[in-house]
């Protein structure tokens, strides 16, 4: 177990090195595109990037999911590229969809913007959608194999790209709305290159079997309601925007979403070694006490670092972004106070992945997605951007909270998720009530809920240290050996 949790953090800290520098390179670089861009122009290419990212997880069948729960089911080299080559092949085959879709690029176009102006953009996003089908597989494969220095490399390559074509579209060429959709579509085909490179392998349909698919299949289909019901919590409020409020809006909420990506990059980094993590030691002795031990760290880190930004967003968002977008400084606490719940959800939630339970995952999600589609159809128009926030808010304080309900019956663990709301429901209070105040009054603010915060976490801090010292006399033993 010991060795387990040091490979995790080893993983988690890879992703978070790699991810962090080129998310950090591209959030810096916010001033050049608000310079360029137009909060209708970046509406528009955030408007069709939520309508692929509803349509992209549909079309995976839940087969990510399904890869991590059935990879580690037999230990055989043979049976492991059964279900890499099974994956595979049946999302080629869902691929051909978003292709035939680009003969109706025109009709899409019209009805999400009222006319065939922007046809061509939903052309390159339905491309670049069957690009990511076709590598995800080889990106699993890494993730589960616990290769995340090769996974985090394709990342930093990837990220490289991806601004560099964004710099070149936005400022060079001047592409206008469809600048950061085609820089998608470079960086996915470059992608897909760097992945088939590092697997070293190719999927084969003598490998691939029919009964394991249908195992797969029928463990992953349930997930697609559960995938719909995510959108609808997590970005239906950018349509309902579009609706109501018009693409201005969706840009300047699209402003705030980009701060919410420096946040899930720790998050994302942390999940992602977390998987294979959680998966390999869910039989280990002692494993729920690491579990809460990690949720606990997790929340401390994230809702420090939230707070931290949020405090004083009025001035990061002059440092970073153009005028027209300071608005967007009331929009940051709610949604990324909502991202450490989101966060915290996906921990807590591994009690269901573990019994494979996705039809109490799928209820968690849609009773938190009911919520919070209704909320923004009430409260949207009168309210506009800032509704929303709040909205997100609330969406994943109540998925937390079912999920936490639900694994409980499944997979008894006493995270203490009661403390994480509270906790990030204070704090959140405070930096809506102080945002607009001086900024000596938010410094003062700022060292008084961080200490307390830190100090209700003492125990966890205790057991971090305790860890990291273990780690780094391991480390000089290895190098005196």
């Amino acid at each position: 177990m010991k060795d387990k949790v040091i490979l995790f953090l080893k993983g988690s800290a890879v992703l978070l090195i790699a991810n962090l520098c080129t998310k950090a390179i591209n959030f810096f670089l916010l001033p050049l595109y608000t310079k360029y861009l137009s909060p209708e122009q970046l509406g528009v290419s955030d408007s069709i990037t939520t309508l692929t990212s509803l349509i992209f997880p549909i079309l995976v069948l839940g087969l990510d999911s399904a890869y991590s729960a059935f990879y580690f089911d037999e230990k055989t080299d043979t049976y492991k590229y059964k279900v890499f080559s099974s994956v595979s092949i049946i999302l080629i085959f869902t691929s051909i969809v978003p292709c035939i879709s680009v003969l109706a690029s025109k009709h899409i176009a019209s009805i999400l913007f009222g006319t065939e102006e922007y046809f061509y953009i939903v052309i390159m996003a339905l491309l670049s959608m069957s690009c990511n089908l076709w590598y995800l597989p080889f990106s699993l494969h890494l993730r589960v194999e616990n290769r995340m220095t090769s996974f985090a490399i394709v990342n930093v390559i990837a990220s490289c790209v991806m601004i560099v074509s964004n710099i070149i579209t936005v400022t060079i060429i001047n592409m206008g709305a469809a600048a950061l959709i085609v820089s998608t579509l470079i960086t996915n085909i470059v992608m897909l290159i760097l992945y088939i490179l590092c697997s070293k392998k190719l999927p084969s349909y003598k490998a691939f079997d029919n009964i394991l698919s249908r195992k797969m299949l029928k463990y992953s289909i349930p997930l697609v309601p559960l995938v719909v019901s995510t959108w609808l919590l997590t970005t239906a409020s950018r349509m309902i925007l579009l609706y109501f409020c018009g693409e201005e809006s969706v840009g300047i909420y699209g402003i705030g979403i980009r701060f919410v990506n420096i946040v899930n990059v720790f998050a994302n980094s942390l999940y992602t070694a977390y998987t294979t993590f959680a998966f390999s030691s869910k039989d280990d002795v002692n494993n729920k006490e690491v579990y809460i031990t990690i949720l606990d760290s997790m929340n401390l880190f994230l809702t420090s670092a939230v707070f931290c930004v949020c405090i004083f967003s009025t001035e990061i968002l002059k440092i970073f972004v153009d005028a027209q977008y300071y608005q967007a400084f009331m929009l940051l606490p709610g949604l990324l106070f909502s991202q450490v719940l989101y966060a915290s959800n996906t921990i807590v939630g591994y009690g269901l992945a573990f019994e494979k339970r996705s039809d109490m995952s799928l209820l968690c999600v849609t009773m938190a997605a009911v919520v919070s589609v209704i909320l923004n159809f009430i409260f949207v128009p009168k309210y506009g951007t800032f509704a929303v926030s709040l909205i997100t808010w609330i969406g994943y304080g109540i998925m937390l909270l079912a999920t936490n309900y639900f694994s409980q019956k499944v997979f008894e663990c006493h995270y203490n998720v009661k403390k994480i709301i509270i906790s990030n429901f204070l704090i959140l209070a405070i930096v809506l009530l102080s945002i607009n105040w001086s900024l000596i009054y938010r410094v003062i603010i700022f060292i008084i809920v961080l200490s307390s915060f830190i100090f209700s976490y003492k125990e966890t801090v205790r057991k971090l240290n305790y860890t990291f010292k273990k780690i780094l006399r391991n480390g000089k033993r290895h190098e005196t050996d």
